[in-house]
């Protein structure tokens, strides 16, 4: 069987619509809502794939660790899902059916994670739903972007910015400075008087 997945990677999972899989604000403990939201580069977003064997996989968070788990380890319509540590039960384990181009439906207990009320919106809640081909059913898994390093610009008068990198920069000329003479102190005079 193919390796669909590297541990070593970090992924982003997105709807078709591309808001992200997301713990909701980060959060690392036990119990936090896993949602939808716009992609806005927080950790939060990030999810590593350990292969457990099988063709089965934890998904889990990049901040805390935490499985994707499905609550109270439900298997009908309608269970919702979380984070949770992992404590090896089937709730936390998915399969990834890939349906080509780097989009999948993942499952567990046989049914899709699927987008509540197929809501496109930030916020919106995830579930177990049986499998009816819907588009809130199929996900877009990608390796993350790296983040790239941040480059400085110089801008000097009558050009355009350019990358520090690629600015020359050149020495100023050495000067010899000369210590300024020692003003001569003269005594204080009396004030005068009126």
């Amino acid at each position: 069987m193919k390796k669909e997945f590297s541990a070593r990677t970090t992924y982003t999972i997105a709807t078709k619509g591309g808001l992200l899989l997301e713990v909701a604000n980060g959060g690392t403990e036990n119990g936090a809502v896993v949602q939808l939201w716009a992609p806005t580069g927080a950790e939060g977003q990030l999810w590593k794939f350990k292969e457990v064997g099988d063709g089965l996989w934890q998904i889990l968070s990049k901040p805390s660790g935490k499985c994707l788990d499905v609550i109270d380890g439900g298997t009908e319509d309608g269970s919702w899902v979380h984070q949770w540590e992992y404590l090896g039960g089937a709730n936390q384990l998915w399969t990834a059916e890939s349906l080509g181009e780097g989009v999948y439906k993942l499952k567990n207990a046989g049914k899709c994670l699927d987008v509540v009320g197929m809501a496109a919106v930030n916020g919106a809640r995830l579930q177990l739903w049986t499998d009816v081909d819907g588009e809130n059913q199929q996900w877009v898994i990608s390796p993350a972007a790296k983040k790239a390093p941040v480059k400085k610009t110089v801008k000097k008068a009558g050009q355009a910015k350019t990358p520090t990198a690629l600015v020359e920069k050149k020495a100023a000329p050495l000067v010899e400075k000369k210590p300024a003479p020692l003003a001569e102190k003269k005594p204080a005079g009396k004030l005068a008087k009126k």
